[in-house]
């Protein structure tokens, strides 16, 4: 089971206002004004810990054909075995991420599964952040799925028996923020596979409950690029569903036949706090220059970035965002290029936590602002 090549650049999942995004080996950026920001972080722990959705390969382990090399305890290790698929999985890739892959973050590296569906990533160095991608995913007579999954995140170094990935036709993401300007539930967004594997199934009926009932999810266009199962909530004050532990979303029809399928959203919620120290509030900025914007470093969190939101006009609109930040970054630089119209600005830190399974992502984030004057 090698897999032929490595998808570098696929679906893109982007975050609201300033979010998070997987993809099939990067996650790029985007944004939408008027809307909150996210990603996930657990609490450090002694073994290499997935939050939610791997297990143990267990008695499995010894016969594995994938072996790490050297430190057993700076490799992840384990075998996928899809599940909820009608054919066989033949192929496929696992990358492991030093952190949350948004933005223009480096991959450790990335290993082809053998016959037995097993990898190993070995020399992953210390980290309470790293994520493991699954893509490049190949089934028996269907070809290969430009889709991506995500889990984590692991820390590391660990010791601990090999995991069982089992990824099945359907991944959801879904974005909370709270603080600022904005909380509560800002989207959703699904992803489904055919059943037998390789390409989406747009014709399948996909709803999350809310408060009760059942808010749909038709598939289209979506704001950050791809076509997918889509819902947004933004605009006036109360209008986003509160912020919960999990959301429920549910998949019915399209090649499901008769079978239903559900994911559980989990929502792990920050204990960073984000601070920006500089500029200072209300701080005057010289239109046209670069901007340099500091903040407390808060290793809790598992990414964060920055974005400038240009308040001039009659509603806000985004007018740069930097992304890629890990839970050490202290500092960016925003291009001169950036700081292009006079007036208020709002200078947006915002860090967040991603709690990820082969079943879905949930991204929850809070933020820091500072408001500047362009002249």
């Amino acid at each position: 089971m090698k897999a032929r090549s490595i998808v570098r650049s696929s679906r893109i999942l982007c975050a609201v206002s300033a979010g998070a995004a997987l993809v099939v080996a990067a996650l790029a950026s985007c944004s939408e004004s008027g809307s909150a920001t996210s990603p996930t972080t657990p609490d450090a722990s002694p073994e290499a810990t997935v939050e939610t959705g791997a297990s143990d390969a267990g008695s499995d382990a010894g016969t594995l054909i994938a072996k790490c090399t050297g430190d057993e305890a700076r490799c992840l290790r384990g075998v996928v075995r899809a599940k909820g698929f009608s054919a066989a999985l033949t192929e496929g890739a696992v990358t492991a991420w030093p952190q949350f892959p948004f933005g223009r973050v480096t991959p450790i590296s990335s290993a082809t599964l053998e016959a037995d569906g097993s990898f190993a990533i070995s020399g992953i160095p210390d980290g309470e952040h790293v994520f493991l991608s699954l893509s490049s995913l190949t089934f028996a007579g269907s070809g290969t799925s430009d889709a991506a999954w995500l889990l984590g995140p692991y820390v590391v170094p660990a010791s601990r028996e090999p995991l069982t990935l089992e990824p099945t036709p359907f991944f959801v993401q879904a974005l909370q923020a709270t603080g600022g300007d904005a909380g509560g539930l800002g989207w959703s967004l699904a992803t489904l596979e055919k059943k037998a594997g390789g390409g989406a199934d747009e014709g399948a009926t996909v709803g999350i409950d809310l408060q009760g009932g059942s808010t749909p999810m038709p598939f289209g266009p979506t704001p950050f690029g791809i076509s997918a199962y889509f819902v947004g909530f933004r605009g006036d004050a109360g209008a986003q569903p509160p912020a919960q532990a999990s959301f429920q979303v549910h998949a019915t029809g399209g090649t499901l036949g008769a079978d239903k399928l559900q994911a559980a959203v989990a929502m792990t919620t920050p204990k960073c706090v984000p601070e920006i120290t500089s500029p200072a509030d209300n701080a005057t900025v010289t239109m046209g220059q670069q901007l340099t914007v500091e903040w407390k470093a808060d290793a809790r969190c598992d990414y964060a970035y920055v974005e400038i939101v240009d308040d001039t006009g009659a509603s806000p609109a985004i007018a740069g965002s930097l992304t890629g930040l890990g839970p050490s970054d202290t500092k960016v630089t925003v291009p001169a290029s950036t700081l292009t119209t006079a007036g208020a600005h709002r200078v947006r830190l915002v860090m967040a936590t991603a709690t990820c399974d082969v079943m879905g992502c949930g991204f929850h984030a809070v933020q820091h602002e500072r408001v500047i004057d362009v002249q």
